[in-house]
């Protein structure tokens, strides 16, 4: 069953969402596309961020708001944060030099942009199908947020993430303040 709601009004994301405007000193953020997954408001002591990351702009993007979002969380609350970076490759090229040593030159350029964080990273090399590598880094870590550099909730990977255990993010076009996000669950 679908139900509307608006990211604002979760419980669990906006507090949050309220460390990262405010840490960034700008009242009017645009807000992160809630495209679909489940949520739990119940309060954690955890939280586990992941970022499908393919060193795409909008990847890039998604990272930054990763690292704004657990650094925020980190410096507001006694939560611990974790954060995941998920790269997956084409299953093809899988013994391919060349294309591992790209994943691998991606991976290190997303740890070299949380550096400054000092949080706990996690890089996950994955080949496959990236909506089915996604869940399954999120089923076996226990992610609460996946974040994605889509920019629509009928993008065809936010599609295939239609029944993801997480939350999925995505990131608004510039200027553009969604009226009304999706949750799918």
């Amino acid at each position: 069953m679908k139900t509307q709601k608006t990211l604002q009004s979760s419980p669990f994301l906006r507090p949050i969402l309220q460390q990262l405007q405010d840490g960034l000193d700008h009242p009017a953020l645009h807000p992160p596309i809630l495209v679909s997954g489940s949520q739990s408001d119940a309060p954690q002591d955890y939280l586990k961020l992941a970022v499908a990351y393919n060193g795409s702009p909008g990847s890039h993007a998604a990272l930054d708001l990763a690292l704004w979002m657990a650094h925020q969380t980190r410096i507001a609350t006694s939560q611990i944060v974790a954060l995941h970076v998920v790269f997956v490759g084409d299953p093809n090229l899988k013994s391919n030099a060349p294309a591992l040593s790209q994943a691998d030159v991606l991976l290190h350029q997303a740890r070299a942009l949380a550096d400054e964080w000092r949080g706990q990273l996690h890089a996950h090399l994955r080949f496959g199908d990236p909506a089915a590598e996604l869940k399954t880094v999120v089923a076996q870590e226990g992610i609460q947020i996946l974040i994605v550099g889509c920019r629509s909730s009928q993008h065809p990977l936010v599609r295939l993430l239609g029944n993801c255990p997480a939350v999925v993010l995505g990131i608004p076009e510039t200027g553009v303040v969604p009226s009304e996000t999706v949750v799918v669950g």
